[in-house]
C-alpha cells in the first residue's frame, strides 16, 4: 500500500528551497527575540491543537504506535515552549568581562548564521526535526530540512 509519493529533489530544487529560506530569514532575523518567541509560542499552540493529526501522520508514515507518535508531538510542543521562555534571555546582548584587562569591557552579541541545513534521522521524524529547527529559528535563522 502506498501512503504518499514524494518527488526526489535535485540540485535546482535544493537551491530554490535555500533561496526561499534566505529571503524569509532576512525579515525573521530583524524581529527582536521576544517577538520571535511570541510567534513560536503560537506555533506551539497550533501543534498542540493539531497534535492528533500530526501524530496520525507520524503513525502512518512510520508504523509507530499511536501513543509513541503522540509523544513526539507533545515533546516538540514542550521544546518550543521551553525555548520561548529561555531564548530571549540567552539571545540578549550582554556585557562580558575581559579577564585580566580590568579597565576594558566587551559585549557578547549573538547574530543569526543565515540558512541552516538540517538532515535528521528518520526514527523520530517529528521530534528530531523540531530539535534542530527550534533553536535555529529562535536564533533568527532560516532552515531547510531534508
Amino acid at each position: 500500500m502506498t501512503l504518499a509519493s514524494v518527488p526526489v529533489a535535485g540540485p535546482e530544487e535544493v537551491r530554490a528551497a535555500v533561496a526561499a529560506s534566505r529571503a524569509a530569514q532576512a525579515g525573521w532575523a530583524k524581529r527582536p527575540a521576544d517577538e520571535r518567541a511570541r510567534v513560536m509560542r503560537q506555533l506551539a499552540r497550533v501543534m498542540g491543537r493539531r497534535g492528533d493529526e500530526i501524530a496520525e501522520c507520524i503513525r502512518r508514515e512510520t508504523g509507530k504506535p499511536e501513543a509513541e507518535a503522540l509523544a513526539e508531538v507533545l515533546v516538540s510542543v514542550d521544546l518550543v515552549r521551553y525555548y520561548a521562555r529561555v531564548a530571549p534571555r540567552h539571545l540578549r546582548t550582554r556585557r562580558a568581562g575581559t579577564g585580566w584587562m580590568v579597565t576594558k569591557s566587551g559585549w557578547v552579541e549573538r547574530e543569526p548564521l543565515g540558512v541552516v541545513g538540517a538532515i535528521t534521522p528518520w526514527n523520530y521524524p517529528f521530534v528530531l526535526v523540531m530539535d534542530c529547527v527550534t533553536p535555529a529559528l529562535f536564533a533568527g535563522n532560516g532552515v531547510v530540512v531534508k
